[in-house]
Parts: structure tokens; C-alpha cells; sequence
């Protein structure tokens, strides 16, 4: 999900408030050795090593992203075929979605997605890979505990640094939506089961598959791209010659962070690159230096949670404060 945007002008006191939360989240991540010493090698175990076989990720994450998007596509030519006469303003030969169409978008891909990349992950690897890339159930506590701190640390970043994007974009004419196009069909939709799904879909849904599309399978196999090959022991004549992963340099797993960073960034609307880039860097190091997935999932999730309470409790009471008695 992407961040509402201020439509109205930044100012420098929003600068300087913008400043003040991105001061305190970079301060607290310092705090705890983000960028200190051995920290900033993020030396974490690697999740699979050299020496292991890398298929079963790689399989996962393909059928994943081709039930997903498969499923949206199949969605979209079943409404192109029943669709009989487009809606004033639509694009020739295109379709119109309407608000229960975006609930089945922000739901069903989703579903068909995760479910198919757990179910690769548990049955190509006889259970043990969701261990390995840090999914499994006993993880889920800690995880949700050391999110609770990421959070305090990247949440502020974001939308500190989203003022000063803001001011960047007004500063250059540049002009784009002030919201998600889910999120503008949340706030204006008033059938309950659509209101439903589109916030199961942002505040559950989506930071599931999502996390576990682009952290635990892509960032995984980059990783693994980016890990210098195992080396061959010395063998004695007591014990044969052992093949000796070695761990990924810093450079490497910073490499494979922001490049999921970027992949996952893209994907969103355009305006949202800088912000979601950021959100997605705090993601994959907090997934780094834990090792536990559900850690970026709960960030994730805390994110879209905070940008749909924004969307449908804090933006209609300043609307509403805003209309002249």
C-alpha cells in the first residue's frame, strides 16, 4: 500500500516536524548498531548457503508470482468479456473497475499467491524451508515483538521523510494522486462487505504475500547471488577434503536488500517510489539481522494498518473540521 499524500502546501514547520521524526528513527536505529561495527555487516546466518540447493526458493517464489498475477489477469479478461458497454471515460477497449472488482483484486491474488508459495516452500523441501527462511509458527512471537521495535524505528522515518518528499514534488509542479486508488475506493465505498475485504486485503493480505514474495523468496535468492562460492577444504589423510561455505560480505547483503527494495518499490504507483524504497530498505535489514520473516510482515502490516485508519478515521475529521459552519 502506498502513503497519503498531503495535498495541501508543505510548510517549513512541516519540514522541520519532518526532520524531528526522521532525526529520532535514524537516531534510535543507531542506538541499537544498525550502522555500528558488526551490525552493519548484518552477520546473521545465511538462510541457504552455497553449498545448498537454491531450486525450491527459486520454484516458490516463480508459481507465486504466476498464481498472482494469473489470477488478477484471468479476473481482468473475465470483466473485459462481461463488460458489454464501458464506462463513460474508460480507456477503448478497456475495462472499469468497479468497488467490488477492487475487493476481489485486493483479496483473491493475494490468497492464491501466499497459499501457493507455502505450499511449495513446505512440499519441495519436506517442511524444512520454512524454517530456514524464517516463517515457521514458533518464530512468530519474537518476530512480533522485534517488529513492534522496527516499527518505532522506520514508521517515523517514512513519514518524516514524506514531508520533505511532498515539498520536493510541489517544489518541481510535479502533481500525483493523494492516495492509493484502494485506498480512494475504501473511503468511498459504503457497502460493508467491499469495506471488509479491502481492509482484510491492506492490513493482512497484502503484507503477508508481499513479504513473503519479495523478502523471504526474492531477497533469499539474490542473497544468494551475491555469496562468494564455498570453498574446498584441505583434506587430511584421516578426513576427506569438506566443501566450506563462506558468509556473504556486507556489500552483498546490502546488495540484496536494496535490490528486492527496488523490485518491490516499482511495482507500486510512482509517486510512492522514494517512501516505499525507504519502508522496503527497513524491511530487509530488519529481516537480515533477524533472520525472522514475520518481523518485515508485521512492519508491513503496521504500515498499511496506520495508512487505512488514516484513510477512514483521521482525513474525513479534518475534512470535516475544514467545511465553513
Amino acid at each position: 500500500m502506498s502513503i497519503l499524500a498531503a495535498a495541501e502546501p508543505v510548510s517549513t514547520a512541516h519540514l522541520a516536524f519532518g526532520a524531528l521524526l526522521c532525526a529520532f528513527g535514524l537516531g534510535l536505529a543507531y542506538a541499537i548498531g544498525a550502522f555500528r561495527g558488526e551490525r552493519l555487516r548484518i552477520d546473521s546466518p545465511v538462510r541457504v548457503a552455497r553449498d545448498e540447493p537454491i531450486g525450491p526458493v527459486v520454484l516458490g517464489a516463480f508459481l507465486g508470482l504466476a498464481v498472482w498475477l494469473g489470477l488478477q489477469a484471468v479476473y481482468g479478461v473475465y470483466l473485459a468479456m462481461t463488460q458489454q458497454t464501458p464506462a463513460a471515460g474508460a480507456p477503448p477497449g478497456g475495462v472499469t473497475f468497479g468497488a467490488r472488482d477492487y475487493a476481489v483484486l485486493g483479496t483473491v491474488p493475494f490468497i492464491g499467491g501466499l497459499i501457493t508459495l507455502m505450499a511449495a516452500d513446505v512440499l519441495t523441501s519436506r517442511g524444512q524451508l520454512p524454517r530456514k527462511l524464517g516463517w515457521s509458527l514458533d518464530r512468530l512471537p519474537i518476530g512480533l515483538l522485534w517488529s513492534l521495535l522496527g516499527a518505532v524505528i522506520v514508521l517515523p522515518l517514512i513519514f518524516g521523510a514524506s514531508l520533505w518528499v511532498q515539498a520536493t514534488y510541489q517544489a518541481i509542479g510535479y502533481e500525483h494522486p493523494t492516495a492509493h486508488e484502494m485506498l480512494k475506493v475504501l473511503a468511498e465505498s459504503r457497502d460493508p462487505v467491499v469495506r471488509a475485504a479491502l481492509i482484510f486485503g491492506a492490513t493482512i493480505l497484502a503484507p503477508l504475500f508481499e513479504e513473503f514474495f519479495f523478502r523471504g523468496h526474492v531477497q533469499t535468492i539474490l542473497l544468494r547471488l551475491f555469496s562468494p562460492p564455498a570453498t574446498q577444504a584441505i583434506s587430511t589423510p584421516d578426513a576427506p577434503a569438506a566443501v566450506v561455505a563462506r558468509p556473504p560480505s556486507a556489500a552483498g547483503r546490502w546488495a540484496a536488500i536494496a535490490l528486492a527494495a527496488a523490485l518491490f518499490a516499482v511495482l507500486h504507483p510512482a509517486w510512492t517510489w522514494p517512501l516505499i524504497f525507504i519502508l522496503a530498505l527497513g524491511m530487509g535489514y530488519a529481516y537480515e539481522r533477524t533472520g525472522n520473516l514475520w518481523v518485515p510482515v508485521f512492519i508491513h502490516l503496521l504500515f498499511n494498518t496506520f495508512n487505512t485508519i488514516v484513510t477512514l478515521v483521521i482525513q474525513p475529521q479534518f475534512e470535516r473540521a475544514a467545511q465553513p459552519l
